[in-house]
């Protein structure tokens, strides 16, 4: 999630040394490889960061399984995105847990 730029980016992330998907401390931006970027669409932002919104999601197949990072670092069991409308008339909250679990 970019909030700055209103954007999102799908990547695939190179553990590096011993990590796995259950080690890896943060999402270092020299490990991973952009695939697609995709912008918000016009009058739609991500809400100011907070405690508990999620910078990162990293799915682990072949399970249903998501690792979530904030700005503090990793977060269990569940983390949200906020959207806002720019004229703050509306307001919507993506909720996303580690059993890969969506709801909104």
């Amino acid at each position: 999630v970019d909030r700055a730029l209103g954007a999102y980016a799908l990547f695939r992330y190179q553990a590096v040394g011993g990590e796995t998907c259950d080690t890896i401390s943060f999402v270092a931006d020299a490990n991973y490889v952009e695939l697609e970027r995709t912008t918000l669409t016009q009058g739609v932002l991500f809400a100011p960061e907070d405690a508990g919104d999620v910078r990162d999601i990293l799915f682990i197949p072949p399970e249903p399984r998501i690792s979530l990072w904030g700005s503090a670092g990793r977060i269990s069991p569940s983390g949200v995105i906020r959207l806002v409308t720019d004229d703050r008339s509306a307001d919507r909250t993506i909720t996303l847990t580690t059993g890969g679990q969506v709801s909104y």
